[in-house]
């Protein structure tokens, strides 16, 4: 059962779609095995997490600062993001 579904969008400091970025979890409220995939042509991912808590997300794209960025899962919400690269937290 997943508790939640993290979808989102990777963007450059333009607002463009970052294609085949890599998305994965740096931190978890749990152990779990190393989570990753990477964006499609539009920047776009989805993530399903089987466990609420503090999730540390993990973005890589080449010719980009990474970013790393906290999402909260609650059961059943589904949550989406827009993550930019080499944005200014």
């Amino acid at each position: 059962m997943t508790a939640a579904t993290v979808s989102g969008q990777v963007l450059d400091p333009e607002g463009r779609p970052v294609s085949h970025a890599s998305v994965y979890l740096v931190r978890t409220p749990v152990n779990m095995p190393d989570t990753a995939l990477q964006t499609d042509a539009e920047g776009r991912f989805v993530l399903g997490l089987h466990t609420p808590g503090v999730y540390r997300l993990g973005v890589t794209a080449q010719g980009h600062p990474s970013l790393e960025q906290d999402v909260t899962v609650a059961e059943g919400e589904p949550i989406t993001l827009t993550l930019h690269l080499g944005a200014t937290p």
